[in-house]
């Protein structure tokens, strides 16, 4: 779960960013992360990003790429496992 002061971007089914839970037009993302991070998130600069399971490579790409002009320095991704299944990729390390 996300921490009250963790800054979360999302783009849903439709290609709609978000950040947090605020609708942002995509043309004011880069400007809005700018903002967060040169004024409240300065020592960290690191964003989670959800994006929607049917989405497009290329759209997640076009996130990260927001995120990265906007001086962003680590980006993880947040996934969503359905409860009661069992995780699809392997838990195990390679040598």
């Amino acid at each position: 779960a996300e921490e009250p002061e963790d800054v979360v971007l999302g783009v849903d089914r439709n290609g709609d960013y978000y950040i947090n839970t605020f609708a942002v037009p995509k043309n004011a993302v880069e400007d809005s992360l700018r903002t967060i991070y040169t004024q409240y998130h300065t020592h960290d600069r690191i964003l989670y990003l959800k994006a929607h399971q049917s989405l497009k490579m290329e759209k997640i790409q076009e996130a990260v790429s927001l995120a990265r002009r906007a001086g962003v320095r680590v980006i993880a991704a947040v996934t969503d496992q359905t409860l009661g299944t069992e995780p699809t990729v392997s838990q195990e390390r390679g040598n």
